[in-house]
């Protein structure tokens, strides 16, 4: 058994990754792709800490030592099936007697492992700290429908570091984003999804993000991010309404029409009785385009305070009367080098 620092249990060591934390624990938030192999489960939990506390740390082990030792066995067996090769990295809360001994349990059944030192907490801080290290992040912001996401991805094709918060949220950001998505992760696996995403990253160079609100759909973004992007520098999209109105057509057209009306009337107060009452209308007429066009003159309005109350520094504007994220990326590109804005050291 070898103790590991985080990002040499990330990094340098390969193999299933298996959290030994109850099962509660592990779906509030867990190291991205880890496998959940308890060695108390939560009601076993509950015991041993109470245990703890009325009878001492001495027969509190004891007595989780009777609950683990029935089922020593199904855990060696579901650890040895995760792969053929038999090195596995383990993981608790602290890096201490849970993962140890489980350690020690499948090393006996001829596996080798890496233990966590510090545990889940150590990964948390370590993605704490990563996040603090950004040096330079870039917003990327402009009006619903504008393709931000879109244009991310084509920055990534083209080589720059991008974080694409939405896609790991599983929520496009607006009372339409949860259509058509999965359900969202918690906030705190959310935040592990991002570490994992960024982990390999050069934190010299610009990180690209879209321009978000504290909270996309339920889930909150990391305090570390967020105090970054208040104070960070934008690049502004505009593309044609008519352009953006066509796009947010193709993505949410589709979608059966009480789940639109469902959505919209999340922002039921903010619409207004009346333009709410006619979106619907539309709605349920099968006219989504006027629909949409009602919607999008909230969200350019709300849009254009925000940008008015919240002003940030302006790199340069791209504009285009057409929808097109690749053509957006490669202007971002050549201005971004022709004008030398970020610096690496």
């Amino acid at each position: 058994m070898r103790r590991a620092s985080v990002l040499e249990y990330l990094t340098r060591h390969s193999g299933p990754i298996i959290d030994v934390r109850s099962p509660a624990e592990f779906q509030k938030g867990h190291i991205s792709g880890a496998v959940n192999i308890p060695l108390l489960d939560d009601q076993e939990r509950h015991q041993v800490g109470t245990y703890y506390v009325q009878k001492g740390r001495q027969q509190a082990i004891e007595l989780g030592l009777k609950l683990v030792g029935p089922k020593m066995a199904e855990m060696a067996r579901r650890a040895g099936q995760l792969d053929t090769l038999p090195f596995r990295r383990v993981y608790c809360w602290r890096g201490g007697m849970r993962s140890e001994k489980t350690a020690w349990l499948f090393e006996l059944t001829g596996m080798s492992c890496a233990v966590l030192q510090g545990g889940y907490k150590a990964f948390r801080n370590a993605m704490l700290d990563h996040l603090r290290a950004i040096r330079q992040l870039v917003l990327i912001q402009g009006p619903t429908g504008s393709g931000k996401t879109e244009t991310l991805h084509s920055l990534a094709k083209r080589g720059f570091q991008v974080l694409d918060l939405e896609g790991l949220a599983r929520h496009k950001g607006s009372a339409y984003g949860h259509l058509g998505q999965d359900s969202q992760p918690t906030s705190q696996q959310f935040h592990n999804d991002l570490f994992m995403w960024m982990l390999h990253f050069d934190l010299r160079r610009p990180v690209f993000v879209e321009a978000e609100s504290a909270c996309i759909g339920k889930v909150n973004l990391p305090d570390p991010l967020w105090l970054k992007m208040k104070n960070s520098p934008v690049i502004h999209i505009d593309i044609a309404r008519e352009a953006r109105m066509t796009h947010l057509m193709q993505n949410y057209g589709g979608f059966d029409k009480d789940a639109l009306i469902d959505a919209t009337t999340r922002i039921r107060s903010h619409l207004g009785g009346q333009r709410f009452e006619r979106i619907v209308q539309l709605i349920r007429e099968d006219a989504i385009r006027e629909a949409i066009s009602l919607v999008l003159e909230y969200y350019d309005a709300g849009y254009e305070r925000a940008r008015a109350r919240h002003p940030k520094r302006e790199l340069f504007t791209v504009t285009q009367n057409h929808f097109n994220p690749e053509d957006v990326a490669a202007h971002i590109e050549h201005l971004v080098k022709a004008k030398g804005y970020f610096h690496e050291d």
